[in-house]
């Protein structure tokens, strides 16, 4: 497949760009092969955050434009490259599935080279982290790039004074559905460990060595994924994410809502679907997308299966709203459940 340069794209939010994600949106939905799905809303879909406070890594973005648009539509027709590009994974997590999609774009379409991928570091035989990439830009510009897909809930903060210091929200507290991960300490992690790495001897060593030179290494963040914004009894707030009560929430980035399970087992109907399937966790990145053999649940089904899966497993759920059009179900909402305990329904951690 040839390559295509893709130029980086750091414009502010505007009009152009929300018409873009629309867009976006609706070009994923009519291509066919789930893995290129994926792979374009990894690489196209808005940033979870416009910047990192107290770091100077900016997001990480790219032009959806008609050169991106064209090779999408033909990997969609010849998805051998990147399902041969896919089954050298070793591992089944998300995370690793998105990097994955990351390294083919720089490896097989973007004209930038990848110099390292999940780079390894030691020093005195302890291990210091990994570089996620480090790419050399057709500029000749060498960047290392910490890349996470994450799907985080808000919930209202106990207490409304204390801050984290890599991000500003005095309103709602950004917490992964299994309880055991915060965006604030994600971002804490990436912007006093992971960001900072480039910087450590041996980085720059094993980059030189990749890049056939000694230069500065500028650094950027790369977060996609979903933010869960709290639901409301009547959904009257429909599909749109409120304001962002901060500056560092992209007000643009994916967005759907979340319920705990008695509130959502109350609601009457949800605005702009009358038909939703339940998602495993490999489906999360991008919009779904079915064949008109699906069968989907009625808003009564699906409370009935939440209620025997959550009570049973004691994990949220994600779930799409579907709407039918063109031969096949499309998402037209996204939307997570957990159970009634939630946050306290898992042990507290900082492993991210």
């Amino acid at each position: 497949m040839p390559k295509r340069h893709l130029k980086a794209n750091d414009q502010p939010v505007n009009k152009q760009r929300e018409a873009s994600i629309c867009e976006l949106r609706e070009f994923c939905q009519r291509l066919h092969q789930r893995c290129v799905r994926d792979l374009a809303f990894s690489l196209y879909s808005e940033s979870l955050l416009r910047h990192m406070h107290d770091c100077p890594a900016k997001p990480y973005t790219l032009r959806f434009d008609a050169a991106a648009k064209d090779w999408l539509r033909q990997l969609d027709r010849q998805p051998a490259p990147l399902l041969a590009h896919l089954a050298k994974r070793t591992s089944t997590r998300l995370g690793l599935y998105f990097e994955s999609l990351w390294s083919f774009y720089w490896q097989y379409i973007d004209q930038s080279r990848l110099l390292l991928h999940n780079h390894q570091l030691s020093r005195n035989g302890k291990t210091l982290g990994a570089l996620d990439f480090v790419i050399e830009t057709t500029a000749g510009e060498l960047l290392h790039i910490e890349a996470a897909a994450k799907f985080f809930l808000g919930h209202v903060r106990a207490d409304k004074t204390a801050r984290s210091p890599a991000w500003d929200s005095t309103t709602l507290d950004w917490i992964g559905p299994n309880a055991n991960d915060r965006l604030a300490w994600k971002l804490e992690h990436m912007r006093r460990h992971q960001l900072p790495l480039s910087e450590a001897p041996e980085s720059q060593a094993a980059i030189a060595r990749a890049s056939g030179t000694q230069r500065p290494v500028g650094s950027r963040f790369l977060l996609r994924g979903c933010l869960f914004w709290p639901g409301t009894d009547d959904d009257s707030a429909g599909r749109q994410a409120p304001a962002s009560p901060n500056d560092d929430i992209n007000p643009l980035a994916n967005a759907g809502r979340w319920w705990h399970l008695t509130s959502f087992l109350q609601l009457n109907a949800l605005e702009g679907c009358d038909y939703f399937t339940i998602l495993p966790r490999n489906h999360w990145l991008s919009p779904a997308c079915y064949a008109g053999a699906l069968a989907p649940l009625n808003l009564a089904t699906l409370k009935q299966a939440l209620l025997r899966q959550i009570s049973l497993r004691q994990q949220g759920l994600m779930v799409v709203g579907l709407r039918y059009g063109r031969g096949q179900w499309r998402e037209a909402r996204r939307l997570f459940v957990v159970p009634d305990q939630w946050p306290g329904t898992a042990r507290p951690s900082r492993n991210t």
